[in-house]
């Protein structure tokens, strides 16, 4: 989802006004697309009895289950989607989502980094 929230967060979208015979017009100048919130995602991966986060791509095919957690700035989850046909006890969800805002945090840091805010 970087890559995503990167993209929005620098698009420019052209103005329009509206002519006198109430018809909208596409001017040259463009502007940024204003964007409310940045949210971030993470997924962890069950692998047997492990959990890991940012696995690789044998990590992924190998996995029993996946979780993921997205968060705003304000630390709400935003999203949640749990994928493939193992499962995660309670306790392995809770932790799941409190490693998860975590790594949110930081990646979120390195986001505002590279896009020049903060």
């Amino acid at each position: 989802t970087l890559g995503a929230v990167a993209a929005l967060a620098t698009t420019k979208i052209p103005k329009v006004k509206v002519n006198e015979d109430e018809e909208p017009e596409i001017l040259e100048e463009r502007e940024p697309l204003k964007v409310d919130h940045y949210p971030v995602s993470v997924t962890a991966y069950k692998i047997g009895k492990h959990t890991i986060v940012d696995a690789n791509i044998k990590e992924e095919r190998i996995c029993d289950a996946r979780l993921t957690f997205a968060y705003d700035e304000d630390e709400h989850i935003v999203a949640t989607q749990k994928g493939k046909a193992g499962v995660f006890t309670p306790d392995e969800v809770l932790t799941i989502a409190q490693e998860s805002l975590e790594a949110s945090k930081s990646l979120r840091k390195e986001l505002f980094k590279a896009l020049g805010k903060q």
